[in-house]
């Protein structure tokens, strides 16, 4: 259209997030399903994965340059739901460490063939870490037993920190006993 003006690419994450994500993200370094990866030989991150009864398996990694996703499935037209990968290549069982890694390793040798092997940036400090409103103290604070009674006897509980498992009824089928 003409008068139209395009804007420029934007990227779909800040500086600072996207800094942080590929921080977080795990090194292709190590032994096990990495090892298969580092056979690329350059700076890369990945992670792998495999559902229940082996059903899809896939390795999701990245370099500076590239991401790209290697995600196995067998479907069979006669059965609507994804079918176990169990004996595909050979192996007993599928994980996203075996095949699918090895196929990103391929594809990625030779998409990146040529260019520099790019290290990422080091991850931006994030200053100290804070728990949303409303998320109990670390430290204990004695509270009274809800439904205590002037005159009777009434319990004191801590409020449990971060990361405490809450006790309470065990409740089952949504029926608390």
């Amino acid at each position: 259209m003409s008068g139209t003006r395009r804007r420029p690419p934007q990227p779909p994450l800040p500086a600072a997030v996207r800094r942080t994500a590929v921080a977080g993200a795990v090194p292709v370094s190590g032994s096990g399903s990495s090892a298969k990866a580092q056979a690329l030989g350059r700076t890369a991150a990945g992670k792998t994965g495999t559902t229940d009864d082996y059903r899809s398996a896939w390795f999701i990694g990245y370099t500076r340059q590239l991401a790209t996703s290697v995600v196995l499935v067998k479907e069979d037209p006669a059965h609507p739901q994804l079918q176990s990968l169990a004996g595909m290549g050979g192996l007993r069982k599928v994980f996203g460490g075996d095949i699918p890694t090895e196929i990103w390793t391929r594809y990625m040798r030779d998409a990146l063939a040529g260019l520099p092997d790019l290290p990422f940036p080091a991850a931006p400090s994030l200053g100290p870490g804070t728990n949303e409103p409303g998320v109990p103290s670390a430290s204990p604070t004695p509270v009274r037993h809800v439904g205590g009674k002037p005159g009777k006897r009434t319990t004191t509980t801590a409020t449990p920190g971060p990361g405490t498992p809450a006790t309470g009824p065990k409740c089952h089928a949504h029926k608390c006993r």
